[in-house]
């Protein structure tokens, strides 16, 4: 037997939760996209009367991962367009590249009749070429899990995949940001470092952003991060960071969960940033810092070019049964415009 690409369909029909499930008059089930979905589970990893089919496994998987790369790309479009443009190519041989405009204006010379003109020449435009590079993660699960509950633990399986790609590309964008500021990348008027961040500094940041991009900007970052910059602004000039002034436009880009606030000059988004330690100290992402952009600036700070879509290697362990994947994917993830994005670091921010 083999999976085909109605199956694909299938997969994000019950994550979407837009599932078939049609019966006739009587009531009796014709076609029940959760029905199929358990039975292929069953076909899979065996139903505790038969064992499952190995040979299916790879082919579940494959999908699996398919089928969260998709959602992962849903996630990018409502909140990473604020950080990149990003593309997608079908393969690492596929040639993609950016441009790169001159931030020029037109200029003029006047010179008095019969003395001559003085023409200005204005510089081409450059290009950057995508360079892929290939990652790698391990990941694991329990396949009873998902012969009990099966439609809730497929999705929650699904949205594992999906998360940590999208996690693993705010990683990239503060480990990017954090030495592009360091290395002079983006420019220093767009940079605030230190031990507790004084009002004018941050003010100094985002006035800068404000000047190039023309609009009120916006900080993203972790909620300690977001109420530490917010608290030293009020201290200092009396303003409050509560309410939500984000214009309708933008909220409709990004999460629901997100929480939106006013922050002096900027509003500010803080992203969900989960704890990775049982004894809540560590979390996902850094806490002490965040990014400023405009949405007037019609530059995005970052280019993403995804190459395919995320590959898995597949085994099982003989003993527990738990199933290991090893996820692969080929992307860009260059920082192409340093004057397009700001950057505040706090080290007393803690959690």
């Amino acid at each position: 037997m083999k999976l085909t690409k109605d199956t694909g369909k299938l997969f994000l029909r019950v994550y979407n939760n837009k599932m078939i499930d049609k019966r006739d008059e009587q009531g009796k089930e014709i076609e029940c996209d959760e029905t199929m979905l358990c039975q292929l589970v069953d076909r899979v990893f065996g139903d505790g009367l038969e064992k499952g089919d190995p040979s299916l496994l790879n082919q579940f998987n494959n999908l699996i991962v398919q089928t969260a790369d998709e959602v992962a790309f849903g996630q990018f479009q409502r909140i990473l367009e604020m950080f990149a443009v990003f593309d997608r190519v079908p393969s690492r041989g596929d040639i993609k590249r950016y441009k790169i405009p001159k931030r020029v204006r037109s200029r003029f010379s006047w010179s008095a009749t019969g003395s001559g003109v003085l023409m200005q020449r204005h510089e081409n435009d450059e290009y950057i070429l995508a360079t892929p590079r290939f990652y790698q993660a391990g990941f694991s699960y329990d396949p009873n899990d998902l012969l009990t509950s099966t439609v809730e633990n497929f999705r929650r399986l699904v949205n594992d995949i999906a998360e940590e790609k999208y996690k693993f590309l705010l990683r990239r964008f503060y480990a990017i940001v954090d030495a592009s500021a360091t290395s002079g990348a983006i420019p220093s008027a767009l940079v605030a470092q230190g031990t507790n961040l004084s009002a004018s500094a941050i003010n100094g940041v985002l006035s800068a952003v404000t000047r190039i991009g023309g609009s009120r900007p916006i900080v993203v970052g972790d909620r300690a991060m977001i109420d530490k910059l917010g608290e030293t602004i009020a201290k200092a000039f009396g303003t409050t960071f509560t309410g939500n002034n984000l214009p309708e436009s933008v909220k409709e880009r990004l999460f629901n969960d997100l929480n939106y606030t006013t922050l002096g000059k900027a509003d500010a988004i803080s992203i969900q940033n989960n704890y990775t330690d049982d004894a809540l100290t560590k979390t996902e992402l850094d806490v002490d810092k965040a990014f400023i952009m405009s949405n007037g600036i019609a530059q995005r700070p970052f280019a993403i070019t995804d190459y395919g879509t995320m590959t898995q290697k597949t085994s099982q362990d003989f003993e527990t049964d738990t199933v290991e994947l090893v996820l692969g994917m080929s992307m860009s993830i260059m920082l192409l415009h340093g004057e397009a994005i700001g950057y505040f670091e706090d080290d007393a921010v803690t959690i």
